[in-house]
């Protein structure tokens, strides 16, 4: 009888014992399941922190990729209008040059113009001198203006005709605007845009013979694209030959800027066309 307490005795306390580890293992076991959705979090939670660093740093690439883009889009603008500035006094230099050039030629009996030779030194100079001081006051007036109407330009185009048939009176200059009245109103371009075309004929031109010509057009499509055109006489020659470029561009390098600037769909044509004709031509998109 002693035997089987002492042996019930054993169980018991071995079964207690068992029943006591098995209850710290169901303890360490919820402690792991514990550990295990803590580390599970704190996974995700790196993840999620990790996932929002990421798009904050791509943001902030994007960001710094506009403002760099921004920058040099603004700073391609400054520097366009910039040299659109300079244009303006370029191609004014080249005019009052070309006047002083023939003035000197007549009175040095170069040009054997009598009635010019008379006119020279009398009235026509001062006209001449007071209609390029008109077309620099409006080069002085638009530099801060992003577009004028079609018809100001034109009116100032007209200014610089009457300035051509001073210094070239044998040259036949017509002017053809194909542009009903309310285009004329408003349509607007770049300030004094057409200009460098006529100054490059005036400059480049062979105008002093009795058949020489410029003929500008000035026309608006049906696909709402404006046309501009300036055809003058050049030197002759036996045959087309390539175009060669002079010592300096920048009258044609800031138009080529201000062009694809502001036109990017500009179309640009300026060749001979003829062994004594040449054609510069614009094709821009007006709205």
């Amino acid at each position: 009888m002693r035997k089987l307490e002492k042996d019930f005795h054993t169980t018991q306390e071995t079964v207690e014992k068992q029943e006591r580890i098995l209850g710290e293992f169901e303890v360490l076991k919820a402690e792991k399941q514990n550990l295990q959705n803590k580390l599970r979090e704190q996974k995700d939670q790196f993840s999620k922190r990790l996932h929002e660093k990421e798009e904050e740093l791509k943001k902030r690439e994007f960001n710094l990729e506009y403002q760099r883009n921004a920058f040099e889009k603004y700073a391609g603008f400054k520097i366009v209008d910039a040299n659109n500035s300079r244009l303006g006094a370029h191609f004014l230099k080249n005019v009052i040059s070309h006047i002083y050039e023939d003035l000197e030629e007549i009175h040095s009996a170069q040009i054997s113009n009598e009635k010019l030779q008379v006119e020279a030194k009398t009235l026509l100079p001062i006209k001449a001198l007071k209609d390029i001081f008109t077309l620099l006051d409006y080069t002085v007036a638009v530099i801060q203006r992003d577009t004028v109407p079609i018809k100001e330009e034109i009116n100032h185009i007209q200014l610089f005709i009457e300035v051509i048939n001073y210094l070239k009176p044998n040259t036949a200059v017509d002017l053809t605007v194909n542009l009903p009245q309310p285009d004329l109103e408003s349509l607007q371009i770049r300030p004094t845009l057409f200009f460098p075309f006529i100054e490059n004929a005036l400059k480049h031109g062979d105008l002093n013979r009795d058949d020489s010509k410029i003929t500008i057009e000035a026309e608006v499509t049906s696909d709402n694209r404006l046309t501009y055109t300036v055809l003058n006489s050049c030197e002759r020659i036996a045959a087309p030959k390539k175009e060669t470029a002079g010592k300096s561009e920048f009258g044609l390098n800031a138009l080529k800027n201000l062009l694809d600037t502001y036109y990017p769909k500009n179309e640009l044509e300026s060749r001979r066309i003829t062994h004594n004709l040449y054609l510069s031509k614009l094709v821009i998109p007006v709205n």
